[in-house]
């Protein structure tokens, strides 16, 4: 009768922490894979106090439900606006309710450490926003520059005027 050995026991001397070394890095290489697309879907809620605008659409003073999602053209952030509306007569209690406000195209970039709030990032005028980062999410989501911000100032001097004068 064949007895059934450990296969550790089989290998020379240093093998079997070898193979084990072999699985332990094998999985650790599939974790990572998979963990650079974790933040795809993530949500967070954020609170803007001023209008704001974000790629190209303004959002109103309230409570937001933004998420990364996949669109045709590439990634989007969606902004859903979150509001409790009283003028439901039927049970006299408020009722909650959503409204999308729009999708950002965005380009995302990798942080160096997890954001512990969401927020947006505002460009040094204080009106535009330039990026979004997420709760817990390795990726900052950065937004076009507003098209407010290529229209020309009407204080600048016009470009043939000489500086002399």
């Amino acid at each position: 009768m064949n007895r059934i050995q450990n296969p550790f026991t089989l290998a020379k001397p240093g093998h079997g922490a070898a193979a084990l070394f072999a699985v332990v890095l094998a999985l650790a290489g599939f974790a990572n894979a998979s963990s650079a697309h974790s933040h795809k879907g993530k949500k967070g809620d954020l609170k803007i106090t001023a209008p704001t605008e974000v790629g190209g659409i303004m959002l109103q003073p309230g409570d937001y439900q933004v998420e990364e999602i996949n669109s045709p053209s590439g990634p989007v952030v969606e902004f859903v606006r979150q509001f409790e509306n009283f003028t439901v007569m039927d049970s006299g209690l408020p009722v909650h309710e959503e409204e999308a406000v729009g999708q950002v195209k965005v380009t995302e970039q990798v942080l160096s450490s997890l954001p512990r709030h969401t927020q947006l990032q505002l460009a040094p005028n204080a009106t535009d926003a330039i990026a979004l980062e997420i709760r817990g999410d390795a990726v900052s989501y950065e937004f076009a520059p507003s098209q407010m911000a290529d229209k020309p100032d009407a204080m600048a001097a016009p470009m043939n005027a000489d500086p002399h004068e």
